[in-house]
């Protein structure tokens, strides 16, 4: 379907993507104790081009309710041409052709196998086969290359309440490498905490089969948050500005970081870190005028005047810290390159993400739209969803040619 495609440019600036080695990108390797430590100081790079109009687009107002995009949470692109994507919404994974024709749709609201009630990542396996994480269920399923469930497999621990394990992944080994936040009004809750406000964590676990439990790898800060207890209700409000724990996991690895520093950790198959990635990056201050525009977004958000002026109120009385977080998401490509956006400020309409090798060197950098959630990506190509002027949601592949 390439009908009702607006126009969306997206610029990659980018030496080539083969292996860039070390010496020439000025980046620096040491080894403490097997763990190889990579030390990227900034550096120019050379300017390259996506599409200028994406080669595919699914998502209309006018087609049926397959072309209807609600709450996409995943989007892959798959070996042959075809692409998933995981419509949160109407609690399905549908297939789309290499054009962006309706296929078929895989999944209905519900607890039974091959059903979902809120899918909230989508990957694609070896073969094409489809990992789909639904996280009130606390549970992962396995679809085949044209959407027909496999198995499904729960979470150690999880009920799909706040706090429970989420997968974030299935390593080629079979483990399965997860994450869970501990402390704060988690602990009080579960009461083993008298006070909702003591600090939380992030912990990446790794569950290695269904009667092994899970073994913590690593333990990481949460980001900020106030709890209010009222009279039979509890109000979370997370500090938007403050740096957070961010994860993502192919088949081989896992990679975290925490964003009030530029490094990233990845974990091998066993849960071991065997690599950090810096960089050399300066934090930018946060300003009255940032804040001001963090409060007007907020307030374009909210959906009624009421929700409007507590989402002022909240945000003018919120302690802020100097500087921005460094970064706010990462992604790991088909070819294993990770991907990490630079933090998108309140006043940021293009957002820029920053592409390292498989060997942990900053190799490119790639700018994109502030309303471009990417999702996807391979040698040839990126895909995700696109947020129009009214808020309507469209999966977009673009080529990225040139290399």
């Amino acid at each position: 379907m390439k009908t009702n495609i607006p126009c969306v440019c997206l610029t990659i600036t980018s030496v080539l993507f083969g292996c860039e080695s070390a010496e020439s990108s000025g980046a620096v390797v040491t080894d403490s104790a097997g763990v190889v430590i990579v030390q990227n100081p900034e550096m120019d790079l050379t300017q390259w081009q996506l599409s200028q109009q994406p080669l595919v687009a699914i998502g209309s107002e006018t087609r049926g309710d397959e072309y209807q995009m609600f709450r996409v949470q995943g989007a892959v692109r798959m070996s042959d041409g075809r692409i998933a994507v995981a419509n949160s919404g109407t609690s399905e994974v549908r297939i789309y052709d290499d054009t962006g024709e309706f296929i078929t749709s895989s999944g209905s609201d519900g607890d039974g196998p091959g059903e979902f009630r809120a899918i909230t990542s989508l990957q694609r396996l070896p073969g094409d086969t489809l990992f789909v994480y639904d996280r009130s269920l606390a549970r992962y399923s396995i679809l085949d290359p044209n959407g027909g469930f496999v198995r499904s497999s729960s979470m150690v621990g999880g009920d799909g309440g706040p706090g429970s394990p989420m997968a974030l992944g299935l390593f080629g080994n079979g483990y399965v490498p997860a994450q869970q936040t501990r402390g704060g009004i988690f602990a009080f809750v579960a009461g083993e905490a008298e006070d909702p406000n003591t600090e939380m964590s992030v912990e990446f676990l790794l569950l290695r089969g269904p009667d092994s439990g899970a073994t913590t790898i690593g333990t990481y800060p949460a980001q900020q948050t106030r709890i209010t207890m009222g009279e039979g209700s509890i109000s979370v409000i997370r500090n938007p500005l403050a740096p957070e724990t961010y994860a993502v996991a192919d088949r081989n690895a896992l990679f975290v970081g925490h964003s009030g520093a530029y490094e990233i950790h990845r974990y091998d198959e066993t849960g071991a870190i065997d690599r950090i990635v810096r960089h050399v990056v300066h934090a930018n201050p946060i300003t009255d005028a940032e804040i001001d525009a963090l409060i007007e977004r907020g307030k374009e958000s909210a959906p009624n005047a009421d929700a409007a002026r507590g989402i002022e109120a909240s945000y003018r009385a919120m302690e802020y810290p100097e500087t921005f977080p460094l970064f706010d998401d990462l992604l790991i490509d088909q070819v294993g390159w990770l991907w990490v956006r630079d933090y998108l400020r309140p006043t940021d309409e293009i957002g820029r993400w920053r592409i390292y090798s498989p060997d942990g060197v900053m190799t490119a950098q790639v700018f994109a739209p502030r309303d471009f959630t990417l999702m996807d990506a391979g040698r040839d190509y990126v895909l995700g969803r696109l947020r129009d002027e009214l808020d309507l949601e469209r999966v977009m592949l673009f080529a990225l040619t040139d290399r």
